[in-house]
């Protein structure tokens, strides 16, 4: 139990799963994921932990009356559906965390858009989202609360749950004990219901399956019994759940202080125009309002917390007498009238509108009585379809439609149609669209995108390195919420193996809603140089910003020609870091003594960094980290004028082989260049803008050979070296390649041979005594060899001089002709002698066994485009081939 002590009652930065991990282990006895040195809870209970996710193991604790908890991410809500509506038939109080994304197992095709949880919206839960990280915590402690007072289980969605993390307060050992109690205790019956059911008091979590009270639990019904059920289940159960809602909401006030309600609202008492979301859109919303409050418009923000039992009733006294009102929803249902939440708005202010004609007598004596004239217009606006936040500017222009009576349903961020292309393809496209469909131009959000927000004192950095430890990101950003007693938030971008390599940490040390984030994004990046050969590093870098790589005593700094014309127009400042400890260590070096720099009130930077140095009770620095901190202010070197540094010269823009080789037959969907006019192009040009939503993106689908198009080798950090001495021809490293990027090759020594003719031939060079008869015999004879031979070669240049001398004497060549063949052999050696190639005994000991001469040679040849320096080829090889080296 001590354990906990760590945590609970003290203040730190964490992502939602990390922090939601930590609250129920301290409350609960069965959970998704336990942390480490944790075995117990504060009750005394021991932990059991879900290996496996999924709603089954929470639903079987819950029914032996333990609290449990479950966790599900994105699509298993859907492949979860009879388990949804079960717990409920079931009245089990458990809670279940929903996540947009897996990052633990790399499931990045999942997005953060809110379609899984809308999908459980008829299911019977109590649903709830939470907008940040302590909304997360403080509701997850609620939730159980609801789920045990109302038997009807909870379920908590939370974007970005697990890759961006927030300041929060843990509530103390003391208030958790006394807000939830032990699941074993006995409470009065909160209704009349339970109270024939149970009488006058139950346990706290019913144990469904008490051996002293056989019953057989989750009987099916049929025909009218079930009727009965469902009926019964609406009247005397789902119509309690508001009421014990808003209960646990006023209790959690009493004992913490912190005020929750079904709807958070934000300078909605005398506003006009308001935009309703749900999730953390609703910070970003409240910022633009108080700038726009600023210029005497009256805005307002609303963010729907508890979506199910719908607030109905509060709802419809928030909107009633606006003008205007905007539901941004994070969904799309395409054969839908609306989306969930505006239709939901809709339908209670139909009911309070309707009031309106008998107010003696309303049709809906549980709504207000709206008129007409006090009812809001509604707007319909759909975002983040995938991974994409609500910036500032975008939401500047909802407010902008709306008080200018524009658009009643749009998309934010989506462009169908543009006025004009650059790439005269895509110009072609643009006009039959505009002809076909002339209407789609009306269902984007056009206008400015000025946010009217200057967030001169939000600071951001920004990091592309190597491999960091998974708990770097929040204590880095614990420091920093410490240490300058800021409001944090951070964002992780994990790779395809879930190794965290890029991140960014947002902070301020304003009040909410002053933003955290900005739309122009970084002040600081900190990277390797080899990260700086793509321009992408630069995007969404300030005007100015500062650039600190990190590399290798004494090593010189090569940029590509357009990285550094990029940097002199933005006018950054590039620094050189020299490294002296691992990554993590040089990351929090380079960061802070760069906003030593930076900030305003750090006119003495060494008194600066004593000052973040210094250990306190919660954080403190290892010494390593502190030298770490000190080299970064004292080591560091402008290079003032980046002119100076050697730059490389771009290769000649071709395009992929693939695409130069590949035979276009099929419909317009299957066709390569296809694809690649109207995709590949602006990704590799950095022209993504140009991309709009046209019928090709609306099936899911992708031509084969297409990765060729993504070059790879620009942010890769390691190569895999290939020592065909040791390969076996297993062809394991190909089978298991994530990217194909490792294609082999059985091929015969005279096919080798041809090969490298026909190369040095295409480069203008003659090859009149290559004749097919020498080229046939001289494989013979290095065939032979290596047959005879039991070392194992790594190149067929290893054995060709050998074969050759003796090709030339068997042939009796001398003179002009042997000085002649001589120096042409010579010319395909540097071809041959640099080409892997393995003897294996799949491919040449066996088949030469069974027939003299028809031995074959095995070799990998890596694609340096395609391959991300992953490493699974490494790990899969049984014979150590494949080595990764540090790329150069």
């Amino acid at each position: 139990m001590d354990t906990h002590s760590a945590f609970l009652g003290k203040k730190s930065v964490r992502t939602a799963a990390s922090a939601i991990k930590i609250v129920e282990s301290a409350i609960s006895e069965g959970l998704a994921s336990v942390p480490e040195g944790i075995t117990e809870n504060i009750f005394g209970r021991p932990l059991i932990e879900n290996s496996e996710q999924g709603l089954a193991f929470a639903m079987g604790l819950s029914s032996a009356g333990l609290r449990a908890s479950a966790s599900l991410f994105g699509k298993e809500v859907l492949r979860e559906e009879e388990q949804l509506t079960e717990s409920v038939r079931r009245h089990l109080g458990y809670v279940a965390h929903i996540f947009t994304q897996n990052a633990d197992r790399g499931d990045h095709e999942q997005n953060s858009d809110h379609r899984f949880f809308h999908a459980a919206s008829n299911s019977g839960w109590i649903q709830l989202f939470a907008s940040n990280v302590q909304e997360a915590v403080d509701l997850t402690i609620m939730a159980h609360r609801m789920a045990e007072l109302s038997l009807t289980p909870v379920m908590i969605a939370m974007e970005f749950a697990q890759t961006s993390a927030e300041n929060v307060i843990f509530p103390d050992q003391d208030i958790l004990a006394k807000f939830l109690g032990n699941p074993d205790d006995f409470i009065d019956c909160p209704t009349p219901a339970q109270k024939m059911i149970f009488g006058k008091s139950r346990r706290r979590i019913p144990n469904w399956f008490h051996f002293d009270f056989p019953t057989i639990h989750g009987i099916e019904k049929t025909g009218s019994a079930l009727s009965y059920e469902l009926a019964a289940q609406q009247a005397y159960f789902s119509a309690s759940a508001e009421a014990m809602v808003q209960q646990v909401f006023s209790e959690y006030k009493a004992l913490t202080g912190r005020n929750y309600s079904s709807i958070e609202s934000f300078q909605t008492e005398d506003a006009e125009y308001v935009i309703l979301t749900q999730g953390s859109s609703f910070n970003s919303t409240a910022a633009i309002v108080e700038s726009l409050r600023s210029k005497k418009i009256k805005a307002g923000a609303i963010s729907l917390r508890v979506a199910r039992p719908f607030p109905g009733k509060e709802m419809c006294e928030l909107l009633s007498g606006k003008k205007g009102v905007t539901v941004l929803e994070r969904v799309a249902q395409p054969l839908a009238s609306d989306p969930p939440i505006f239709r939901d708005v809709a339908s209670v202010l139909d009911k309070a509108t309707r009031n309106a004609f008998n107010k003696k007598k309303p049709a809906y004596p549980e709504f207000p009585v709206m008129s007409e004239r006090q009812r809001p217009t509604l707007f319909s606006g759909q975002y983040g379809i995938g991974d994409a936040s609500l910036s500032h500017g975008k939401i500047h222009q909802v407010f902008e439609n709306m008080s200018g009576e524009g658009r009643r349903r749009f998309f934010v961020d989506i462009d169908f149609s543009r006025k004009s292309s650059l790439f005269p393809k895509q110009q072609i496209l643009l006009q039959n669209l505009k002809r076909d469909y002339p209407e789609l131009e009306q269902q984007s959000l056009h206008g400015s995108h000025v946010s009217g927000i200057d967030a001169d004192k939000t600071f951001s950095i920004r990091w592309r390195v190597e491999e960091i430890p998974d708990d770097f990101m929040e204590f880095f950003s614990g420091l920093i919420a410490e240490r300058w007693n800021a409001r944090v938030k951070t964002k992780i971008y994990h790779g395809r193996d879930s190794k965290a390599t890029d991140g960014q940490i947002h902070f301020t040390r304003e009040t909410w809603p002053y933003p955290i984030e900005t739309d122009d994004n970084a002040n600081l990046l900190i990277t390797n140089a080899s990260a700086l050969y793509s321009l992408a590093i630069l995007f969404g870098l300030k005007e100015k910003a500062h650039i600190v790589v990190i590399a290798p005593p004494n090593e010189p700094l090569y940029l590509p020609k357009f990285v550094a014309t990029r940097m002199e127009q933005m006018k950054f400042k590039l620094f050189l870091l020299p490294r002296i400890a691992d990554t993590a260590e040089m990351v929090i070096g380079a960061a802070v003594s760069q906003i030593a720099l930076l900030l305003e009130d750090s006119k003495n930077e060494i008194a600066f960094i004593e000052k973040f140095c210094k250990d306190t009770l919660d954080r403190t620095l290892s010494e390593s980290q502190k030298t770490a901190v000190f080299h970064g202010l004292t080591s560091v070197k402008e290079i003032t004028d980046i002119s100076t540094i050697p730059t490389e010269e771009p290769m000649q823009a071709e395009l992929p082989l693939a695409l130069r080789k590949y035979e276009d037959r099929g419909p317009p969907y299957s066709r390569i260049a296809q694809f690649y006019d109207r995709t590949g192009l602006f990704y590799e040009t950095g022209n993504t803008k140009e991309i709009v939503a046209d019928p090709f993106q609306s099936i899911p689908v992708v031509p084969a050979a297409s990765a060729n198009f993504n070059n790879a080798g620009l942010s890769r950090r390691q190569f895999p070296e290939f020592i065909a001495s040791k390969c076996s021809g297993c062809g394991q490293c190909s089978v298991y390649c994530p990217d194909m990027a490792i294609p082999s090759i059985v091929i015969s020594a005279e096919s080798l041979i041809r090969s490298a003719v026909e190369r040095v031939q295409s480069n203008g060079v003659g090859m009149t005594q290559m004749t097919p008869p020498v080229i046939t015999n001289l494989a013979k004879l290095a065939n032979q060899m290596v047959s005879a031979s039991n070392n194992k070669m790594s190149t067929l240049g290893e054995i060709l001089p050998d074969a050759f001398e003796r090709l030339s004497s068997q042939m009796k060549l001398e003179g002009e002709r042997l000085s002649e063949l001589t120096g042409q052999f010579n010319t395909l050696m540097p071809l041959l002698s640099t080409f892997p190639a393995s003897a294996t005994k799949t491919f040449f000991a066996i088949p030469d066994s069974q027939s003299k001469g028809s031995g074959s040679f095995f070799s990998l040849a890596v694609n340096p485009q395609a391959c991300t320096g992953c490493g699974i080829c490494e790990e899969v090889c049984p014979e150590e081939a494949l080595v990764m080296t540090p790329e150069s």
